[in-house]
Parts: structure tokens; sequence; C-alpha cells
């Protein structure tokens, strides 16, 4: 199984919202939708396009740290992704397995 999400700001979540908020969001509603098709989640890619005012240690520390305690506690790996300079938005792709029939 597969879904895949985009959250842009100011759209999908307020534009004060947190790195952590952000990260949290991003990843759950993926797995959300695993949940919904009765799939294991095994692994998932992130786009990420940051503005230049966020691109800083402090907040990639809280975006990175929330995006790896919700992948530990569901025992996901990132094994891809893609970043960019602009507006802010997370694209993220989630693949799992479903039993056979």
């Amino acid at each position: 199984m597969v879904a895949a999400d985009t959250l842009v700001e100011s759209v999908h979540f307020p534009a004060e919202a947190t790195a952590e908020e952000i990260a949290s969001r991003s990843l759950c509603v993926n797995l959300s939708d695993m949940a919904a098709m009765g799939a294991t989640p095994r692994w998932f890619t992130l786009a990420l396009t940051l503005p230049k005012e966020k691109a800083n240690d402090q907040w990639l520390a809280g975006f990175s740290g929330a995006i790896a305690g919700i992948a530990n506690r569901y025992n996901i790996a990132l094994v891809g992704g893609d970043t960019t300079s602009g507006p802010l938005s997370v694209s993220m792709t989630l693949l799992g397995e479903v039993p056979a029939g």
C-alpha cells in the first residue's frame, strides 16, 4: 500500500505551527491512511521545501526529532526524499504491507 500527502503552510497548518507540530502532522496523516487500509507501515520518503528563515539548526532539530520519534514508535524507516528552498511545504509518501488475501 502507498499513501502520500503534501501539507502546505497556511493551508494545512498555521504559519505559527512549531517544527515539531508540522513534522508530527505530516507523518501521522499518512500513518492514519495506512491504518484505514489495514496496512502495516514500513518505509517513508520526505520532500521538504523550507524557507531560508526556518533553515536553521533549531528548527531542523525540532522537525527531525519529531519525525524520528514517530518513526521509531511505529518502526518505520526514512528511505529517501528531497530538500529544496521555497515556501514551507512537506510531502511524505508512506509505503506499507498488507497480508495476502
